[in-house]
């Protein structure tokens, strides 16, 4: 009995032993399982922050060779425009303006000079002749003597 007891007192401390190791295994390995976590976390962000300058730098690259095909048309330009040297001889514009006035004061005089014609010629004529009774004729008459309407 005093050797079972021996024993069992030995394998006591040993069970304990085992406990404690237990639950230093598994704090290390929660520990470990959210450090890397936390790394597959920040990974998958680096990936993201890695896509993005990989589109910012092909936009860049695109934008350049834009702009060096635009600086090689302008050197073409500039050197087209240095050898051609165009001149137009051509009758200097009237001033549309200038013409109008005087197309409107044409019409305004020629307007002017009939409304005085008219105002001159006897449009409505009154003759009486006297007899033994007396009779008034009225006649409408134009410009050019004709009888239009006769009363």
């Amino acid at each position: 009995i005093n050797f079972a007891a021996r024993g069992n007192a030995a394998l006591v401390p040993a069970i304990d032993n085992a406990l404690l190791a237990a639950e230093d295994f598994k704090m290390k390995y929660e520990n470990e399982l959210a450090m890397w976590q936390s790394v597959e976390a920040d990974i998958t962000g680096l990936r993201k922050v890695l896509d993005g300058l990989t589109l910012s730098r092909a936009d860049i690259e695109m934008q350049i060779d834009a702009l060096k095909a635009e600086e090689d048309l302008l050197v073409q330009w500039q050197q087209i425009r240095g050898q051609v040297n165009v001149e137009v001889d051509a009758a200097p514009q009237e001033d549309i303006s200038a013409v109008i006035a005087q197309i409107r004061e044409h019409y305004e005089t020629g307007a002017s000079k009939n409304r005085k014609d008219l105002e001159s010629c006897p449009v409505t004529t009154t003759k009486t002749i006297t007899s033994t009774r007396v009779v008034t004729i009225t006649q409408e008459v134009d410009e050019h003597g004709n009888v239009i309407n006769s009363n």
